[in-house]
């Protein structure tokens, strides 16, 4: 006599595996996005000390946001060439591909784009705190560009809590915003929580009611972040000027000052600037 499973058995075991693979698979899911957000962090890492060697070849000063008017730029904005804090510190990464962040949907680079250009000047996930580490104030030199002033960085007060970079929305999500040639883009720039009270020239506060909000994000895409995306777990991988890193808070990002998800942009203010992450003196 042959021996066989019987319906009622096979649906059993059918049902069991079924269960088993409901269970497994959000597991299996929240391992994929641990681990990427374990390389995000290396990627944040190691684009820190990217700039700290940048800066050691250049007696100590960080590297600036942007270049303007650079002959040997590898692209141009507004039809000025153009290049970025990214650009400027891949001779030390050797790897474009660490600007772009795995918790994100990979962008395929477009036709005719070197992909090294591509990574570092337009699809740049990651953000710097430019107002700290390359302010600019409105002065323009003798070629129409905005002059940046960046600072040492063995000068900075609290280098352990002060912010050198996080995530950034990219180009794809929220185009370019920009003054013109010369000053100021959006592109791997990370806004301080105060933008409308400093010297310094800056896009928006953080909160709601920004023009971000506008220019399509949403508020888990940075647009009442300063265009800092939380893509993991409400989370952004972030590196101070000591050059060690670890995932932040909205929250813990903004301390010292009075900021809330559903405080208005316009109402915000630093109330401790000794623990604020965004100066460079206290």
């Amino acid at each position: 006599m042959k021996k066989a499973f019987t319906l009622i058995e096979l649906l059993v075991v059918i049902a069991i595996i079924a269960i088993l693979a409901a269970i497994l698979f959000p597991v299996f899911a929240q391992a994929k996005v641990q681990a990427k957000g374990t390389a995000s962090l290396s990627n944040n890492k190691q684009e820190s000390l990217a700039a700290i060697m940048y800066s050691t070849d250049t007696d100590d000063i960080a590297v600036l946001d942007g270049v303007w008017k650079d002959p040997s730029a590898p692209m141009t904005w507004g039809g000025d060439p153009y290049e970025a804090w990214t650009w400027l510190t891949l001779p030390y990464t050797k790897n474009s591909q660490i600007f772009v962040d795995p918790l994100t949907s990979p962008v395929a680079v477009p036709a005719g784009w070197p992909v090294n250009v591509w990574n570092t000047m337009v699809g740049n996930e990651y953000g710097y705190n430019y107002t700290v580490f390359s302010p600019t104030f409105g002065a323009t030199d003798v070629n129409g560009s905005w002059i940046r002033v960046p600072i040492s960085l063995t000068s900075v007060a609290r280098p352990s809590d002060i912010v050198l970079f996080t995530e950034h929305e990219t180009y794809n999500e929220l185009g370019a915003y920009w003054y013109g040639p010369g000053t100021l883009i959006t592109l791997g720039g990370d806004e301080p929580p105060d933008c409308n009270t400093i010297p310094q020239f800056c896009f928006t506060n953080w909160g709601l009611n920004t023009w971000l909000y506008g220019a399509g994000l949403t508020t888990a895409g940075g647009a009442n972040t300063g265009m800092i995306p939380l893509r993991k777990t409400n989370t952004t991988p972030t590196t101070f000027a000591d050059g060690h890193a670890k995932v932040m808070t909205a929250g813990a990002l903004s301390i010292g000052t009075n900021w809330s998800p559903t405080l208005d942009q316009s109402l915000l203010v630093v109330n401790n600037k000794n623990v604020y992450r965004w100066i460079s003196t206290q």
